[in-house]
């Protein structure tokens, strides 16, 4: 008994033990395949710019988040101000993105806009709109035969209703300020009809002398009535259109704008291909530095107005 006994506690610990290893590479797993799949908590997020503990980035009065919200588009200004929100991503992106805004400790967005009214740029704003304390909301007006039928556009509309949010139509011209923060619509200039995209909202956001330009979608199309109204474009970091779709980001829109660095917001081996070669091409030949949410997850600059931090590589642009 008593050999039968020993030899069942040592089969017992072989067991143990092996049930222990196996334990820790399950555990193992989620973290592995979240880096392999571009994944990124928040933490790793905050930790990668500096952000962990903090709701005040560097000290400076202005960042710009372009958060990664897979295939999709999702821009967020926090400033001593206030916050815009400029999209938000697909409706499954509703937990990153209200975790982004409550690590932030923010409860107030002061403008929301909707560049145009395809899900994977509104499909969590009636959760946003939700969540969060609106001051105004501005989206494109559309040719009647485009105002879209989607559930998404009607949970959208459901939601400014149920919360009584003052809403507008935004289009070239229209403008705005939160505090020093400065944003102009240069776009739409006219209604181009059977192309939501070439709808989008072309914001310009501008603090002190630093600008940042919100693409949308905004496909060639739509570019060329930008350019031919003959304002003025250009501005130091660029949102590439249409996720770094070949029908965006003419060569003489990029001219134009001629931006420092570009940031293409985009999903990891996402259907699409984008950002397409023909678009990162241009950015090369036009000595354009870009990111890629694929490949970098949120990113992240900060300004006091004069110069920007890159969070990515740590630089200042003076």
């Amino acid at each position: 008994m008593a050999k039968r006994k020993n030899t069942k506690n040592k089969k017992f610990k072989k067991y143990s033990i092996v049930v222990f290893i196996i334990a820790v590479i399950f555990s193992l797993i989620p973290p592995i395949m979240k880096q392999i799949n571009g994944e990124f908590s928040w933490e790793d997020t905050a930790e990668k710019v500096g952000l962990a503990g903090n709701t005040e980035i560097d000290g400076y009065p202005m960042s710009v988040h372009f958060v990664d919200v897979g295939q999709g588009s999702c821009t967020l200004i926090t400033s001593d101000f206030g916050t815009i929100m400029f999209d938000c991503g697909e409706k499954d992106q509703k937990e990153v993105v209200l975790d982004y805004l409550d690590n932030l400790n923010i409860e107030k967005i002061d403008y929301l806009i909707a560049s145009h009214p395809h899900s994977d740029h509104i499909g969590c704003m009636s959760s946003v709109i939700n969540h969060c304390e609106i001051g105004k909301f501005y989206m494109p007006e559309l040719d009647e035969s485009d105002i879209p039928t989607s559930k998404t556009y009607e949970h959208l509309l459901n939601a400014l209703e149920k919360n009584n949010v003052d809403s507008s139509y935004m289009k070239s011209g229209d403008s705005f300020s939160l505090g020093e923060i400065e944003c102009t619509a240069l776009a739409p200039v006219e209604v181009i009809k059977g192309n939501i995209n070439s709808m989008s909202i072309i914001l310009k956001v501008e603090y002190k002398n630093v600008s940042f330009l919100l693409t949308g979608d905004a496909e060639k199309d739509e570019e060329k009535t930008v350019l031919d109204s003959g304002v003025d474009l250009s501005s130091d970091i660029l949102c590439v259109g249409h996720h770094g779709s070949r029908t965006a980001s003419s060569a003489s829109f990029l001219k134009a704008v001629d931006p420092d660095i570009a940031v293409i917001s985009c999903g990891k081996d996402n259907q699409y291909g984008h950002p397409h070669k023909e678009t990162t091409q241009r950015l090369d030949k036009l000595g354009i530095k870009y990111y890629q949410t694929d490949q970098e997850s949120t990113i992240i600059f900060s300004t006091d107005g004069e110069k920007i931090i890159d969070h990515q590589s740590g630089d200042k642009d003076e």
